[in-house]
């Protein structure tokens, strides 16, 4: 009886070491075990002014934001279209920026223009403040879409010409909408495709 006891206590003891070291009973011993990896978070935002109002200025569901959330985006992401009418980028800097990086946002996309143009913002201004802009979204570790379009007004050319440089200066990726507008059409679903491909 003592020896059964003996035998006992010595593979309890035994088991409470392999327990100690982190063995589990029943599992294979090496790596190749598959694992099912959590999802990427996804964080998207959109800053900017009329062109990415979600809903449409219609009052319809079919804004650009929503059918690249809906049909392009996977579907635990997190969506939150920022923009308002009228924001020049000195005011979504101010306004829709930090709503923005309090979202931890993954994915960004810029679209601030027409209202800069109208306003005639003095063009070195509108870049620094687009490249702050940038910036912040960058250092927060989202991959920044920035939107040129010119909308075919030669004012407008030099304000696209400094959202390239800013792309260029802080490596994000650029999306010509006038490209888009003239192969695919100017419609939500082509430029919800187009900035979904970039």
């Amino acid at each position: 009886m003592t020896a059964v006891v003996r035998s006992v206590a010595t593979v309890c003891l035994l088991l409470s070491f392999a327990l100690s070291a982190g063995c589990g009973l029943g599992q294979p011993e090496d790596e190749t075990t598959a694992t099912t990896a959590a999802p990427e978070r996804v964080s998207f935002v959109v800053i900017g002014s009329f062109e990415s109002v979600q809903g449409g200025l219609d009052g319809s569901d079919a804004s650009w934001p929503r059918l690249m959330f809906r049909d392009h985006l996977p579907r635990q992401t997190v969506f939150a279209d920022l923009a308002v009418p009228g924001a020049t980028v000195a005011e979504a800097r101010a306004q829709q920026l930090p709503l923005a990086l309090d979202l931890r946002p993954t994915l960004a996309v810029v679209w601030l223009i027409a209202d800069d143009v109208a306003q005639a913002t003095p063009v070195d201004e509108y870049r620094r403040q687009l490249g702050a802009l940038v910036d912040a979204l960058r250092d927060a570790g989202a991959r920044v879409l920035l939107a040129s379009a010119t909308n075919g007004g030669a004012t407008a050319a030099a304000y696209a010409d400094a959202v390239r440089t800013v792309a260029d200066a802080t490596g994000a990726r650029l999306v010509d909408v006038d490209r888009v507008r003239a192969a695919d059409g100017d419609t939500p679903a082509a430029l919800a495709a187009a900035f979904a491909a970039a």
